[in-house]
């Protein structure tokens, strides 16, 4: 994908994208790494979207399919939906497997 800013491709992500990065990488990077990992992303062009009432109904729905999909990831696919026609930049396997979702890792 293009550089958003570029008008060529629109790149967005979850701001619950935002909780998994604080969570998971700050205990081996620090949060100071992590504040500017999404720092940067944003500057780079990527638009953080917030869950929305049609969004958490998506992500529900998508979990009544799959109860063993963390509910994170659900938000993170409803976003893709509503936004990006189910894109996902990821090499996370449990993605795979929701309707709707085409994951791209390594290529943009």
């Amino acid at each position: 994908m293009a550089d958003s800013r570029s008008g060529a491709s629109l790149l967005v992500s979850s701001t619950i994208t935002v909780t998994e990065l604080v969570s998971s990488m700050t205990p081996g990077v620090g949060l100071d790494a992590v504040q500017l990992r999404v720092g940067s992303a944003k500057d780079a062009g990527i638009r953080l979207i917030p869950p929305s009432e049609e969004i958490a109904g998506q992500a529900g729905e998508i979990i009544l399919k799959d109860r063993d999909l963390p509910m994170a990831d659900a938000i993170i696919a409803a976003t893709a939906v509503t936004h990006t026609e189910g894109r996902v930049y990821t090499d996370d396997p449990h993605f795979e497997k929701i309707p709707g979702i085409h994951t791209l890792w390594g290529r943009a």
